[in-house]
């Protein structure tokens, strides 16, 4: 069972000082002009007679401020924007309009869901991740939606659709019955009248400027908002998102602390864009205390990782370690706490069933093909292209793509490629595998046949398990090299930080491929590592036939 709160929810709080709770009267109101009139700036040069790049740049510039709008109104919709209740409330809905998000939806969403049950799945819906079952469960469509809503131009498109409109203007019955109508009513009116002084505005400009109506929509309403989506979907996500961040499904194992403090990142942006989004992202105070204003955050935030060094996730935001998040963190394993890519399904299924490995998934296939995966999905459903379903999950039989030369093997046929595994699933999948890319499969579970081998036929490439049961993976390592110091080896291990891999890359840089395999990661190493020279070559022979040479 996972580690409860080693605090009560009080001596958790009791480490940011109350100092940091004072809310200002003016501060929140300051906030809110300025924000507002750098949007109402932008949102005008969206529609005046500029050239086009300038118009997209302002574009840009109004969905940055359509954000630092809805933070202030999210900190007032907390109540802690300002000591007034009235006051709040009133910044909050206004705030909350460029974005086009009743007050009332947030409320209820936020403050009193996503708040009271962070990272419990079932009660917080924003961002939870499926299950590999579940996936496996969905069907092809919802598969391929969820691997979009998981990439980078599909985090947008998950707020819009799954948080936005499911229950924010559009809120589902279940959330209608914790919400009064009426201010739910007048809230989604604010809504519409504004988004229609938005288009009737836009469509005035347009007039007065002589410029085409459909391009002042677009670049004054359309695409502000759907930039806005993409940066409100991206934050959301990094907030609750990371290789230490833990998501739980069984309310016995979840706590405040486990969900506020270890479920929560704080994303450092470089400044000044921390300070332009109001320092939202000094996200583990304010999940701790959503009491402490914006304006007291990163104060707050420093608190908090004084006194939890080693609970509270720190992460410096970069475009790799964001494209590291998206490939790692696809799907939960809720019992092992552990993040999952995609590709751990797949494997499983073909380690599970051997009759699938002479098959690619649809994903594999419009990989390897450079086609759409929705126009496979369309060959498929109108029986143009044969699949096979298990799970859940189409599979495409690799000789159909082959024999319509679709397939394109790497350029370095005929490599004599060694597996040593203790594992006949591993074996089956490599002995398939190569075969299909014309490479020749020598395949061993013991180290000293291996090692043996390696001296009387020639080698260009070893895939070498990390655990083996006679040796250790550095022992075996150590001899391969010791004989043949030019041979490449891959490293195979579900164990990556293992001090025996610690150990292995003293004698330097080398592959390392996580299992469960995938047909990518296998692909690469044949490339890179099978692919720089002529198969067999001298360095690589036995020893007899380098010394006559």
């Amino acid at each position: 069972m996972y580690n409860k709160a080693p605090e009560t929810i009080a001596q958790v709080k009791a480490h940011v000082p109350e100092s940091l709770r004072k809310r200002s009267f003016w501060i929140g109101p300051i906030l809110l002009l300025l924000s507002a009139t750098c949007y109402t700036a932008t949102f005008a040069l969206t529609l005046a007679p500029l050239p086009i790049w300038l118009r997209l740049i302002s574009s840009l510039a109004n969905a940055v401020f359509i954000a630092t709008l809805f933070i202030v109104g999210h900190d007032a919709c907390h109540g802690s924007l300002t000591p007034k209740s009235w006051l709040n409330k009133l910044i909050g809905r206004l705030a909350f309009l460029p974005s086009w998000h009743p007050y009332i939806s947030w409320d209820l969403g936020h403050n009193r869901i996503h708040h009271s049950w962070t990272n419990l799945k079932g009660r917080d819906y924003v961002w939870t991740p499926l299950s590999p079952q579940e996936f496996s469960n969905l069907s092809p469509r919802g598969r391929f939606l969820h691997r979009f809503y998981r990439s980078f131009f599909g985090i947008g498109f998950y707020y819009l659709s799954e948080v936005w409109f499911k229950h924010m203007i559009f809120p589902r019955s279940s959330d209608k019955k914790r919400m009064s109508s009426s201010l739910l009513a007048a809230d989604r009116s604010s809504v519409a009248f504004f988004v229609i002084a938005q288009v009737t505005m836009a469509v005035v400009m347009a007039n007065q400027f002589q410029s085409p109506i459909w391009l002042a929509i677009l670049l004054a309403v359309v695409l502000p908002q759907l930039l806005w989506n993409q940066l409100m979907g991206l934050v959301i996500l990094l907030h609750h998102t990371h290789p230490k961040v833990r998501w739980f499904d069984d309310i016995d194992e979840w706590s405040f602390f486990n969900g506020q403090v270890k479920g929560t990142v704080h994303i450092k942006f470089p400044w000044p864009i921390g300070m332009i989004l109001h320092h939202i992202m000094d996200h583990t105070a304010h999940h701790v205390d959503p009491r402490i204003p914006l304006y007291h955050l990163p104060d707050a935030q420093v608190a908090m990782e004084n006194s939890y060094p080693s609970d509270v996730i720190v992460s410096p935001f970069s475009f790799p370690n964001l494209r590291k998040i998206l490939r790692e963190c696809q799907l939960y394993d809720y019992s092992q706490h552990r993040w999952l890519a995609f590709s751990h399904v797949i494997s499983e299924s073909r380690v599970h069933n051997p009759l699938l490995l002479d098959h690619l998934t649809v994903e594999e296939a419009s990989t390897h093909l450079s086609i759409p995966l929705s126009k496979l999905y369309h060959f498929i459903e109108n029986g143009q292209l044969q699949a096979v379903q298990n799970e859940g999950r189409s599979y495409i039989e690799r000789k159909i793509l082959s024999s319509l030369a679709l397939l394109n093997p790497p350029s370095n046929p005929q490599l004599r490629v060694m597996i040593v595994d203790d594992d006949s699933a591993i074996h089956s999948l490599f002995q398939q595998f190569l075969s299909s890319i014309g490479c020749h499969y020598i395949g061993f579970k013991s180290v000293p046949d291996a090692v043996s081998a390696a001296h009387t036929q020639p080698i260009d490439l070893v895939f070498l398990d990390l655990h083996l049961p006679e040796i250790s993976g550095d022992q075996a390592f150590s001899q391969l090299k010791s004989s043949h110091p030019d041979l490449p080896i891959a490293i195979v291990t579900g164990f990556p930080d293992s001090e025996i891999l610690s150990r292995i890359l003293a004698y330097g840089p080398v592959m390392v491929i996580k299992k469960p395999l995938e047909l990518s990661q296998l692909q690469l190493a044949i490339k890179q590592l099978g692919g720089s020279s002529s198969p067999a070559n001298a360095h690589r022979s036995h020893p007899e036939t380098a010394l006559a040479s």
